[in-house]
């Protein structure tokens, strides 16, 4: 569940570019405002910091601005999986695709379509690495305020509402670990594990905090989705 939310509220972020609010449904406006909350050029500088210093960090960069990670995101947008998971967004008239392809524009790979058929801070030494900056970087997000305004949107949109439920409830879930048990995915796993990536750490990090954003009472114990 922690990499969806991450996978499409970071496609919104790389851009850093408002998003057209035309024609939007209530649940998308929903779903922005609640990420535009997120401090964007705070955690720019603080990944900007991490990648002058870290060395882990300049590792994982180098990775992911190389062919092979572009190729393994390619093979996944273009799976079965992806299509089935897209398909489930788009119940909820939140197009993947588009989101999709705004990862594709930042990393400079053909852009992927639908399916026709269905503060100022010390440098730090290196060595703290890639979980360092995901701490780092979620102490700037104010949760509590994201939470509280996620609350109300909750008890004021019937259709947010609702997709959360079912967000929750593990029914996306179903469609998303076939994308996660997919073949290029799971390449791109070992590679970074190769590069030192300390991923359960991070996965358990990130659990820990939508359990207590959401208020859930039990932490998975499925396998990491990292």
């Amino acid at each position: 569940m922690c990499k969806y939310f991450i996978y499409i509220f970071g496609a919104i972020l790389v851009n850093g570019v408002p998003i057209p609010r035309d024609n939007r449904n209530l649940v998308e406006q929903d779903v922005i405002e609640l990420v535009e909350m997120v401090p964007f050029e705070k955690v720019m500088a603080i990944a900007i910091e991490y990648a002058i210093q870290d060395q882990q960090v300049k590792s994982l960069l180098g990775y992911l601005s190389g062919s092979k990670f572009k190729e393994n995101v390619a093979a996944i947008e273009a799976s079965p999986q992806f299509s089935d998971l897209a398909y489930m967004a788009e119940m909820y008239n939140i197009d993947a695709y588009s989101l999709a392809n705004k990862v594709n524009h930042v990393l400079d790979i053909p852009f992927v379509q639908p399916d026709q058929e269905k503060n100022s801070r010390w440098p730090r030494s290196p060595g703290d690495g890639v979980v360092a900056l995901v701490k780092d970087a979620m102490e700037n997000v104010p949760l509590a305020e994201i939470k509280e305004a996620y609350k109300y949107k909750i008890d004021s949109n019937p259709q947010f509402k609702s997709l959360m439920e079912r967000v929750l409830s593990g029914e996306a879930r179903l469609y998303l670990e076939p994308l996660l048990e997919s073949t290029p995915f799971l390449e791109t796993k070992r590679d970074l594990e190769e590069l030192g990536l300390p991923l359960n750490e991070i996965h358990e990090f990130l659990e820990r905090i939508s359990t207590n954003f959401f208020d859930m009472t039990i932490i998975s114990t499925a396998p990491p989705m990292m």
